[in-house]
């Protein structure tokens, strides 16, 4: 297996990222599921997600002429790093109005892969421009060249009452952050149990080439009905383990064309991970089976059927991805998420820690400021760019 077949690079220095958060919230970790899983609840009640997403003024929106989808770019509900920024997606299921919606209704969990083909690329294009925008400017004495992450937990569920999941929001929803001076490396975020052997199976190369070998023949098979350049995979061998995609794309060409092949690209590799994820827990399942069989057989004792391995494991498809220019090539890394509910930030080796006791390294009117000046940036290149596209 030669160097090329590995993927090194790392995001972000280990460890806190210590925000002065004025607001004070109570540690999630220290609720029970049963806790965790109403707070989610709650958060997913059309109420709740109509205040927080569409009753208020974000950095950027387009609503689309079916008046059924909004994508758009807004300061986080709670922030991952200063200067950071959330790109929603808002379909049908939050803006309908029929008359007999209620205040508490959930929410249905949605992935971006569910909404129409304009809509993902609308999605894409604005996680580009804020890459792109979070890149190019700085907050005051903020270290130029720093690493520009988007980041998503794409799961099929929000936090239940079976699992605390790292997805509590329903809206499909990305995270762009970029590294700062802010960390705390002698202090490396804690990990549930099973983390470490999940890391272990995501860097398990036979199954990593099945996969690979299992989307690249659904890709030229034309499965998704689109004509996609083969990308090149390579497995990580760095936190987030998992693996990476390479787009062949350079960060100089137009963000409607990155963003039609992270469409595309995307939504082929989701539906190929779907089937793959399925079917080798399904095999999984009949090789336990057999086994149980087999030994109860030769014991001549009687077993009772074993719990399937689908009951045990988070709810599938669920992945985290990470989209980044890595020395201006766009790239795509992939995490799986099988049995550690670990979120896209904390499998990069890196926790939140938000307090009104943390230093403050920016003041209100830097803030605003920075967050100014993004918003005239990200308002010229949408607009150029949709100018373009007419």
């Amino acid at each position: 297996m030669s160097s090329e077949s590995f993927d090194n690079i790392r995001f972000f220095k280990k460890g806190h990222i210590e925000l002065h958060f004025p607001a004070l919230r109570k540690n999630d970790s220290r609720l029970s599921k049963k806790q965790a899983a109403e707070l989610t609840r709650v958060a997913n009640s059309r109420e709740s997600l109509e205040n927080n997403f569409i009753k208020i003024v974000p950095l950027y929106r387009r609503i689309f002429s079916d008046g059924k989808n909004i994508v758009q770019t807004m300061l986080p509900t709670s922030p991952y790093a200063y200067g950071g920024v959330m790109v929603t997606a808002i379909g049908e299921s939050l803006l309908s109005n029929e008359g007999n919606e209620r205040s508490d209704d959930i929410i249905e969990t949605k992935m971006i892969f569910n909404l129409d083909q304009e809509v993902k690329r609308e999605y894409y294009k604005q996680i580009l421009a804020c890459i792109q925008i979070e890149e190019d400017i700085n907050l005051p004495q903020r270290d130029a060249g720093s690493n520009v992450v988007a980041y998503e937990n794409n799961m099929a569920s929000i936090s239940n009452e079976k699992y605390r999941l790292p997805r509590t929001i329903s809206l499909p929803h990305a995270h762009i952050i970029k590294g700062g001076d802010w960390f705390d490396e002698e202090k490396l975020p804690q990990h549930p149990y099973g983390f470490k052997l999940e890391r272990q199976f995501l860097q398990n190369y036979d199954l990593f080439t099945r996969f690979k070998n299992s989307w690249f023949d659904l890709l030229q098979q034309g499965a998704s009905g689109e004509s996609l350049k083969i990308p090149q995979l390579q497995i990580r061998n760095e936190s987030p383990y998992g693996y990476t995609i390479d787009c062949n794309m350079d960060r100089s060409q137009s963000i409607d064309e990155q963003a039609q092949y992270l469409s595309q690209i995307l939504t082929s590799h989701h539906e190929a991970y779907s089937i793959f994820s399925q079917e080798e827990i399904n095999q999984s399942d009949e090789i336990r089976q057999l086994r149980r069989q087999e030994f109860a057989k030769e014991k001549g004792i009687s077993l009772h059927k074993g719990r399937p391995l689908k009951e045990k494991l988070i709810l599938q498809p669920s992945y985290r991805i990470y989209i980044y220019y890595d020395q201006s090539k766009l790239k795509i890394s992939i995490s799986p998420i099988f049995f550690a509910c670990v979120g896209a930030l904390e499998a990069m080796d890196v926790a939140v820690d938000r307090s009104i006791d943390h230093e403050q390294h920016f003041t209100d009117s830097d803030l605003q400021m920075f967050f100014e000046k993004f918003t005239v940036r990200l308002k010229e290149t949408l607009e150029q760019s949709s100018q373009y596209e007419g």
